[in-house]
């Protein structure tokens, strides 16, 4: 399933940050080189590619609404809650 505008866009957000690299370029002058960025998909355990809202919370997880569920990344694996 191809993903869409948004949900790239998501994920990029999501990779950065995630990445815990800072740049100490001014903003609007380029990104650093130690940037990584990752795509993660249903094949990586995300219940589906179209993600809605990401959200990060104390404890550092971060939580991902989609089209199939609300999830958990903890940086290496999701943990999908099921929805009444």
């Amino acid at each position: 399933m191809p993903l869409s505008r948004h949900t790239r866009l998501a994920l990029a957000l999501a990779s950065l940050w995630f990445s815990g690299v800072g740049s100490d370029r001014a903003a609007g002058e380029g990104v650093s080189s130690g940037y990584y960025a990752r795509t993660w998909t249903t094949d990586d355990g995300l219940p589906h590619n179209d993600v809605t809202h990401i959200l990060q919370d104390r404890a550092g997880y971060v939580w991902l609404a989609t089209l199939g569920g609300l999830t958990r990344f903890d940086g290496r694996e999701f943990k999908t809650f099921d929805l009444p």
